[in-house]
């Protein structure tokens, strides 16, 4: 039996109202998805999170210069420890222009301390607080104990 142009043009019509209704569904699932994002908050990538933990250093800064770098453990090689070498990086990025170097010594540090300092450890490489700006985040400076 043969169908009719008005049974044809109803099936076409029923597809297409059932595929704009998914289209439609599909967009509305995703604007609720970034409505609800935003409620949550902006999407926080390692950069900005290192940005909002180093605010405080980078004003108390110079414009430009050089600061040594002390994390622990300490980064003795950029190859050794994956972990540690990506905060040295994120740190020398968001205080950029300042430099940080890991490798020689200096009057003035940034400390990086995520985990917290270990007893005994500023002593042991002769450096005293300048100020602690919260989150691990320290100034040190050389001094003698």
């Amino acid at each position: 039996m043969s169908q009719s142009w008005s049974d044809k043009h109803f099936r076409k019509q029923r597809a297409f109202t059932l595929l704009t209704l998914l289209a439609t569904g599909l967009v509305m699932s995703g604007l609720f998805k970034m409505i609800q994002l935003t409620r949550e908050g902006p999407i926080q990538d390692a950069v900005s999170i290192y940005e909002h933990r180093l605010a405080g250093v980078k004003m108390a800064l110079p414009k430009k210069g050089t600061l040594g770098y002390l994390s622990y453990p300490p980064l003795t090689d950029l190859m050794a420890d994956r972990i540690e070498t990506q905060k040295y990086f994120l740190s020398v990025y968001v205080l950029s222009p300042v430099l940080l170097d890991y490798q020689h010594d200096h009057q003035l540090y940034l400390g990086n301390f995520e985990e917290g300092v270990p007893p005994g450890f500023l002593e042991a490489q002769r450096l005293l607080v300048v100020q602690d700006f919260g989150n691990g985040v320290l100034l040190l400076k050389k001094g003698a104990h």
